[in-house]
């Protein structure tokens, strides 16, 4: 990629680095929010074994990639570049968080393991196929393996990390949809939207990744940010109050803390 402005922001955790002059801070205070509410619900699973509604839909992880799909189309729009040093930009940001959460939570499993009715069947899927997860999961494409095949492939080990594999799809793809017009985004959401279809819908989330780990299982929500980019390129842009400064540090930090929440409150529960 081209040389980064020392104005630019650093790196939104969860999402696409914004490449442009532009301030968004309001971007990073809704991703603040988004993490603050997605710890406090893994906090009520470890506390009840039960879910908040905003869990069970997936509320605040869907809205992070909307906001994958609307940065994204934002840098792919603000500079001009080859799709593999594209590529190899945004997956080595991704790795390292990734990679080091994911032995954390190996090295803690023997720590943890048996101590949570609610996590037993995932357990028991990763001890079944303890050699064939970790090789999905260093490959990153594991969202793409169906459960039917590999049980529990999408949250073995690090549960929250089934969206770093989503990114990774979203990344493959994402330099081609940027280069598409208006009219043929907007019919491939029409098509992509064929997943919510009750038939189709209920099939891949109890045959294929009850999280949506596949890419076509969530492209409209990411062709949705990135027509929202193409309509209203200022959404979330200017200088937040400065009450919102711890906020926005959640949201630049939010990535780490999407991934390192689960295990770390897997031991202190």
């Amino acid at each position: 990629m081209l040389a980064r402005n020392p104005k630019e922001k650093s790196e939104p955790p969860i999402g696409i680095q914004t490449q442009t002059s532009k301030r968004y801070e309001w971007l990073d205070v809704t991703r603040g929010a988004l993490i603050v509410l997605i710890v406090i619900q893994h906090v009520y699973w470890f506390s009840s074994g039960k879910e908040y509604w905003w869990g069970r839909a997936q509320l605040a992880v869907n809205a992070f990639v909307v906001l994958s799909g609307f940065v994204l189309m934002m840098s792919i729009k603000g500079r001009q570049q080859s799709y593999w040093p594209f590529l190899r930009k945004r997956l080595a940001k991704l790795m390292g968080a990734y990679l080091a959460c994911f032995f954390l939570a190996l090295v803690i499993r023997p720590l943890i393991v048996g101590k949570h009715a609610q996590e037993a069947m995932r357990e028991l899927a990763e001890g079944q196929h303890y050699w064939a997860h970790i090789g999905a999961h260093l490959s990153l494409l594991y969202g793409l393996v169906p459960n039917y095949w590999l049980p529990r492939v999408d949250d073995a080990f690090l549960p929250p990390a089934w969206f770093t594999s989503l990114m990774v799809q979203f990344y493959l793809v994402a330099p081609l949809l940027g280069r598409l017009s208006e009219k043929w985004l907007w019919r491939l959401l029409g098509l992509s939207l064929i997943v919510l279809l009750h038939p189709i819908n209920w099939r891949l989330f109890v045959y294929w990744s009850p999280y949506g780990a596949a890419l076509p299982m969530k492209l409209y929500l990411f062709l949705g940010g990135m027509l929202l980019y193409t309509y209203w390129p200022a959404l979330g842009s200017g200088k937040a109050p400065f009450w919102c400064v711890p906020v926005i540090k959640l949201g630049n930090a939010s990535y780490w803390i999407y991934l390192l929440n689960y295990p770390v409150l897997s031991l202190v529960f």
